[in-house]
Parts: C-alpha cells; sequence; structure tokens
C-alpha cells in the first residue's frame, strides 16, 4: 500500500462518516418535530431505533465495501439494497453494546466479522 491510496482510503472514510452524520442528524431533527404529532410522536421512537441500527450496520458493511473498492455512491447503492442486512447487523451490534464491559468488547470485533460474513454470501 502505497501514501496516495491510504490517503484516499482516509478521504472516503471521512466522506461517508460526514454524509452518514449529517443524513442521521436530519433524520433526528425531523423526528423531534415530529414527535409532538399526537399518534406519530408514538412511533417516533422506534423510527428513531431503526434508523440508528441502520447506520450502525451500514459502518460496518462499508468495512468490506471499501475492502472491495466501492467508491462512496457504490457502497451507498449496495447497502441501500441490502438495508435489511445492515438494520439486522447494526441491531445486534447495539443489542451487545448493551451490556456492561463485555459487551463493548465482543460487539466492536462481532458486529465487523458478521457483517463480513453476511457480504460474502450476498455475493454467492
Amino acid at each position: 500500500m502505497n501514501l496516495h491510496n491510504l490517503l484516499k482510503d482516509i478521504l472516503r472514510g471521512i466522506a461517508i462518516a460526514l454524509r452518514n452524520m449529517f443524513i442521521e442528524f436530519g433524520f433526528i431533527f425531523l423526528c423531534m418535530l415530529v414527535v409532538w404529532i399526537p399518534l406519530l410522536g408514538w412511533v417516533t421512537p422506534i423510527f428513531l431505533m431503526l434508523i440508528s441500527y441502520y447506520f450502525y450496520g451500514f459502518s460496518m458493511l462499508d468495512y468490506s465495501n471499501e475492502r472491495h473498492k466501492l467508491n462512496v455512491s457504490e457502497s451507498v447503492r449496495y447497502i441501500r439494497k441490502y438495508k435489511g442486512v445492515a438494520i439486522g447487523n447494526g441491531f445486534i451490534f447495539s443489542l451487545l453494546f448493551a451490556f456492561p464491559i463485555i459487551g463493548s468488547m465482543l460487539s466492536t470485533v462481532l458486529a465487523p466479522v458478521a457483517a463480513t460474513i453476511a457480504v460474502v454470501e450476498l455475493k454467492k
């Protein structure tokens, strides 16, 4: 690996992180407004959890996409196509992360491994 590829990968990671951060903040802000609407307000926490699961899973699946040299738009298209996998992976990550100490150690290792296995299975 040379310095050019390293810098290119760093910029790609920053671009995806900023993109996802602004989109997720946009959804959070929208939900802060919707929460005051009587019946929709009850569904908002569930929607917010699904959004957070999606973006957790997105970041885990993106490790494989980066390894396969997909650019940002290709990676976004791929993960949108398999958004159920991203949400499922993010859910398991969040579930494991809820356990003190051991959960933070396990989830940070197991979630990217599970995402990689999922991508390999999807490619078959």
